[in-house]
Order: structure tokens, then C-alpha cells, then sequence
């Protein structure tokens, strides 16, 4: 879950953040995009560019559920974009 100023709860399932393309990386505590790599043998070549998703990042999704409960507002999201 992601909080929002606690105004507001936002989130996203991890199924759909993995239907968009991402794992989670336990060690980083990130979501990336499948295609990234970090593991590069060759020194020459630069890491590809990927998308990220951590503590401090934006992300842009649409909204597909609205919850209430006691006063607080929950958002339910799918098709994540980084900013």
C-alpha cells in the first residue's frame, strides 16, 4: 500500500503490477520492470534504462475500486506508469 498524506490510501495489487511487467526485487525493496537488468558482465556496455518503482517514487494508474471504511478512503489502481 502506498499513503498518500493520510488523507487517502492508494494501492496497487501485485498481480497487477506484475501483468504490467514488474517483480519485486526483496533486496531493494523495488518493483522493476522485467526487461531491467543490473546484472551486467560487461563493463563497456551502460545498464539498460528501466522503470522503477520505490519509497519516494510517483506512479500514475487508474483507479478501479473506491473503499470507505470509518471515515478513510481507499483507492484500488491497475495499470501502473511511472512518472
Amino acid at each position: 500500500n502506498i499513503s498518500s498524506h493520510t488523507l487517502f490510501n492508494a494501492m496497487i495489487p501485485a498481480e497487477h503490477l506484475q501483468r504490467a511487467g514488474y517483480i519485486y526485487d526483496r533486496s531493494m525493496r523495488e518493483w522493476c520492470n522485467k526487461g531491467a537488468s543490473v546484472d551486467d558482465d560487461d563493463s563497456e556496455s551502460p545498464l539498460p534504462q528501466h522503470e522503477v518503482i520505490k519509497v519516494g517514487g510517483s506512479v500514475s494508474f487508474m483507479i478501479d475500486k473506491v473503499h470507505e471504511c470509518a471515515g478513510v478512503i481507499s483507492l484500488e489502481g491497475q495499470n501502473p506508469s511511472i512518472l
